[in-house]
């Protein structure tokens, strides 16, 4: 009993060998390859954490700290009034332009603050 199990375990563990064994040419990478990939796989990892962090902020509504600037771009959505719902991008002077009210300044406001600022002149 004791040399069919033994034989078993030789025979799985060279199985996998062999299958190593077989097949095209082997790629070696030289050790500043490997370091060029480990950097861009942190970058990338790095890169996804920010991302998740905005996407996090983005669902919680925790936009109290930023303050929109120049080429941020505003989805406007007026409650009850489609036709007035739009995606505006801020200009280079901080200021978006809306059907009725015209020329409205939002650079340096939080979100919260623009919709207060929208309210007033809607």
């Amino acid at each position: 009993m004791k040399t069919t199990s033994l034989a078993k375990i030789l025979i799985m563990e060279a199985i996998p060998g062999l299958a190593l064994g077989c097949g095209g040419a082997q790629v070696q990478l030289q050790p500043e390859h490997m370091l060029a990939q480990v950097e861009r796989h942190k970058m990338q990892h790095d890169n996804r954490k920010l991302l998740l962090a905005q996407a996090s902020r983005k669902a919680s509504g925790n936009f109290t700290d930023y303050q929109v600037g120049p080429e941020d771009l505003l989805d406007i959505q007026i409650f009850g009034q489609d036709n007035l719902n739009r995606e505006v991008r801020v200009n280079g002077q901080g200021e978006v332009t809306l059907p009725l009210v015209g020329v409205v300044k939002v650079a340096g406001l939080s979100p919260k603050s623009i919709e207060q600022r929208l309210r007033e002149v809607y």
